[in-house]
Order: structure tokens, then C-alpha cells, then sequence
């Protein structure tokens, strides 16, 4: 344990980000760090800061929907356009936009000049479908906006809806879309149209929508991505049946499950998903860990951040357990 926060703590040392928070769960415990400044040079990160958590908010999209699943209210195997009328592909599934195999492209093509009503005509006109569904594992951010979009279609705004089924339950009060506080954001990238991207979200699609999407959006802290990652840990009922928990821990289509992604080698079976801004969360049997750090900042360019977070999530995994 000791070990994997002396190496997170080296990336901050060595400048590959500015500052990081780190949460590790084991024999039941949490043990945590957070290290560093929210800028180079800048405050002291401390535990109230919101991260922009980037497409971990899939994670919260996946959930919900599985939920909806659940309730009866969504069929995985059933076609978008059965809930949705607008939909323009007959053929893509629910399941398909979890797994990635809808055949969507990774992203809306002219995102960065559209504004919200033009990113939701072009997804539901599937300007950029590229595949035969199911055929291929393609990562795309339009998977998750269609999910988005069918969230509200079926019940509430998504804000409201991932609020009232997942934060409120676990009383996550610190993760929202559009936080309130500004100031409490830890800042992303420095652009020449925005410049200090701080308490906005930094996806462009997201952020072109208004703040609020189903492929990301979200600000969190490590305390309450904590009782997330629990609750997915404990296959806590107030999050997801037995039954769906389970549906995550073992779906493996391509090193994908519904939402997640698979690492699979040896007697290695883990659940974990990054995020663009440097997030990361995993959890392995009775084990995860939470990573939040923002490596966009000043700027995207990567300065070793990536390899150096991988070097972290494989020293986790191969921890041997106590």
C-alpha cells in the first residue's frame, strides 16, 4: 500500500501533474493521499476539491441505465429507436452502445462549433455511423450521449436522474454536473479561447451541450468516488440488483463489459475505466483503487502522466494481497 501512494506521490514530484488524490480499498479499509497543488505553484489540494472526472461519467450513464434495465422501464437487447422515435439507425441496441458495438464513430464530427441542439440532431440522425453494429468494438463518446438522450427519454433530465438514483442513495454530495462553486474546481487546460478552463467541463461535447451529457460532465472528489466505487465493490443494493453487479464483473466481449473496461490476464479479472483529464478507477475482486488527477493541465500535451498511471494501476494489480 505504502509503496503505490510513494509512486503517485513521485508523479507529482517529478511534474508529471500538479497534484493528485488517491484512494486504495483493501481488507476492507480505505486508505487515501492527496498530495500537491491544484496548479503548479498554486493552493494546496485538499479533499473538498471537485475534479473534472471526464468520461468516468459514463460510468454513471451505464449505471443508470442498468437500473432503468432492471426496473423494466429498458431492455438491453431492444434498439434505441423503440424508446427514442427520432433515432435514425433501426438496428443499434441498447447492449451495443454499453459494449461500444454500435458502429458510431469515436466522436460527433464538428463538435467544437456546434451548440446543443445540433450535437443532439446529428446523433440522432447518426451522422457519423462508420460500422455495421455489433461487427466491431469501437470507444465512442456518441455511445453515451445516445444513452444520455434515452435516459431522458424514458425519465427524467439526466442531472436530475443520475441525482435522484445514484448521488442522493449514496449520498455522494459533492458530484454534480455544473458545479456550483467554481473556485472549489481543480483547473484543467489553459486555451486561447477560454482560457483557464476551471469549473467548466473540459470535454467539448459535454461542454457544447450545456454542461450535461451522458459521456461526461461530471465533478466529483475522491470521498465520494470512494462510496461509488464501494457500493460497485460490495454489489451494494442501492445502486445495482445482485444480478447486475454480477452482469458487470462478468461480461468480456472484446475487454469490455457493460460500461467498463476488462483487464483479463491470468487469474486477473478487473473493472476499470480512465477518463481524458487523468482520472482513473479500478476495482479487482474486493479491491480498487481511485486515482483523480488533472494531466490536461496546463495543457493536453502528456508529459509522462499516461505511462506513469498505468505503471500505477499494474503495481495495484500485482500487489499480493495480505
Amino acid at each position: 500500500m505504502n509503496s503505490i501512494i510513494e509512486q503517485a506521490h513521485k508523479m507529482v514530484d517529478a511534474g508529471h501533474v500538479s497534484g493528485l488524490a488517491l484512494a486504495i480499498y483493501e481488507n476492507g479499509t480505505w486508505t487515501e493521499t492527496i498530495y500537491g497543488h491544484t496548479t503548479f505553484g498554486g493552493p494546496t489540494l485538499e479533499a473538498t476539491h471537485q475534479f473534472d472526472i471526464a468520461s468516468i461519467t459514463k460510468l454513471f450513464t451505464t449505471t443508470r441505465i442498468l437500473q432503468l434495465c432492471d426496473q423494466g422501464v429498458l431492455s438491453l437487447d431492444a434498439p434505441i429507436q423503440k424508446y427514442i422515435k427520432a433515432f435514425k439507425q433501426p438496428n443499434i441496441t441498447i447492449a451495443q452502445c454499453l459494449l461500444h458495438r454500435s458502429g458510431m464513430a469515436p466522436s460527433v464530427t464538428g463538435r467544437a462549433e456546434m451548440d446543443r441542439q445540433q450535437i443532439y440532431n446529428s446523433v440522432m440522425n447518426c451522422v457519423d455511423f462508420i460500422n455495421t453494429p455489433n461487427q466491431i468494438m469501437v470507444y465512442s463518446c456518441i455511445n453515451y450521449l445516445i444513452l444520455g438522450y434515452l435516459i431522458e427519454a424514458v425519465d427524467t433530465n439526466l442531472e436530475q436522474s443520475l441525482h435522484n438514483s445514484i448521488f442522493k442513495p449514496l449520498n455522494m454530495t459533492n458530484s454534480m454536473f455544473n458545479p456550483k462553486n467554481m473556485l472549489l474546481c481543480v483547473p484543467t487546460e489553459k486555451t486561447k479561447k477560454y482560457g483557464l478552463i476551471q469549473g467548466i467541463v473540459h470535454d467539448e461535447t459535454a461542454r457544447n451541450c450545456g454542461g450535461i451529457a451522458g459521456n461526461a460532465g461530471i465533478f466529483s472528489t475522491l470521498h465520494d468516488l470512494k462510496r461509488f466505487m464501494e457500493a460497485m465493490l460490495t454489489s451494494d443494493s442501492r445502486l445495482l440488483t445482485s444480478e447486475y453487479h454480477q452482469l458487470i464483473r462478468e461480461t468480456d466481449i472484446e475487454l469490455r463489459s457493460y460500461g467498463w473496461n476488462r483487464y483479463v490476464h491470468h487469474d486477473m479479472n478487473a473493472c476499470y475505466h480512465t477518463g481524458f483529464t487523468g482520472p482513473m478507477v479500478i476495482f479487482h475482486n474486493d479491491r480498487a483503487m481511485i486515482l483523480l488527477a488533472h494531466r490536461v493541465h496546463p495543457s493536453r500535451e502528456d508529459h509522462g502522466y499516461l505511462k506513469q498511471r498505468e505503471a500505477l494501476i499494474q503495481s495495484f494489480l500485482h500487489k499480493k494481497k495480505k
